[in-house]
């Protein structure tokens, strides 16, 4: 405050820059959601906003309260019917919906907005990317590019509001219990969203991915696949992945051939035959594979992909061993 205050003298005080971070404690939920409330009106962004310890319970009436993405996800999708739009997550959310999405039985149609860097961010990351890309076809979710940042990530729908917030890996979900404002929001963001340009991720979904390739190299090849994608669910850095690599890598230890792999990849919309072509340049030059002619009856003879000897041994978990290549390239 700079002006007098019962009486007494002004109170001055350094002025904040615009872009000064404002840390905010409070006690109750429904103060917190009145604060994201009126930040949301004014354009105020909240960055680091933080509930005392007594909101640490694992569900209160209108709020959720978790230890992760995950979990929040689950707690506030199990709860909504569709359509429900999720506004403006980060790509930890963005990934938090994809894994929720593959092992859900049952998962609301979701109209995701979110911006452009976020997208791009999941399409790069193969293994989330994938999992999106099954909800996708599926026509569960639908991705839209947000044209610019909201103050806060929401859960919306038709009567229902949840704001998110998160501090590190701790996460709210704080529901609104004004009709008026879930309406004015609901309304706003269903208009922004019939005009929003859709966003293309550009992958196939993983479980279209691993049902072609069995058909087309064989289920030891899908097998080893679906067990080096395990592998790199447990690693902080698995979505890096280069999905054609791993995929060559994979081929060349069942000896299959360049041109089977390169076709289903293409055809499936992965990667075209020159990228798989370049890549298995790559794996050449790192010493990860080689090849040999197989001899056939009409044109060119063909590629067999082999792993050089020593790439992987005799006491390496394969799926482990093959996904740590990939990841290497």
């Amino acid at each position: 405050p700079t002006g007098p205050s019962n009486g007494r003298r002004p109170v001055s005080g350094p002025r904040r820059r615009p872009d000064e971070r404002l840390s905010v404690v409070v006690s109750d939920p429904i103060c917190l959601y009145e604060i994201l409330h009126f930040g949301s009106i004014l354009k105020l962004c909240f960055v680091n906003i933080k509930p005392i310890p007594r909101l640490h319970t694992s569900q209160m009436s209108g709020q959720y309260h978790v230890d992760g993405r995950e979990s929040l996800v689950a707690a506030v999708l199990g709860d909504l019917t569709g359509p429900v739009f999720l506004v403006d997550p980060d790509i930890r959310l963005l990934t938090a919906v994809a894994e929720y999405g593959a092992t859900a039985d049952e998962l609301p149609s979701l109209r995701v907005f979110a911006r452009e860097d976020v997208l791009k961010s999941a399409r790069d990351d193969f293994l989330a990317s994938t999992l999106l890309g099954d909800l996708v076809e599926a026509g569960t979710v639908e991705l839209r590019v947000l044209p610019s940042p909201t103050p806060n990530t929401l859960f919306i729908t038709g009567d229902a509001l949840s704001a998110v917030v998160s501090a590190d890996d701790s996460v709210s979900a704080l529901d609104s219990e004004n009709d008026e404002f879930v309406t004015d929001a609901h309304d706003t963001y269903s208009e922004q969203y019939e005009t929003a340009a859709s966003f293309d991720l550009r992958t196939p979904g993983r479980d279209r991915i691993l049902e072609t390739l069995g058909d087309r190299l064989g289920e030891p090849v899908t097998e080893t696949v679906e067990a080096a994608l395990a592998t790199l669910a447990d690693r902080p850095d698995g979505g890096d992945v280069d999905g054609v690599a791993l995929s060559l890598l994979t081929v060349a230890y069942h000896e299959g051939q360049l041109y089977e792999v390169s076709r289903w990849g293409e055809n499936i919309g992965m990667a075209s035959k020159a990228t798989f072509s370049r890549t298995k340049t790559d794996l050449e030059d790192e010493g990860y594979v080689t090849t040999e002619k197989v001899p056939v009856d009409v044109g060119r003879p063909r590629q067999r992909l082999l792993l050089t000897e020593g790439t992987v041994s005799d006491d390496d978990d394969v799926a482990a061993r093959l996904a740590e290549l990939a990841l290497s390239l």
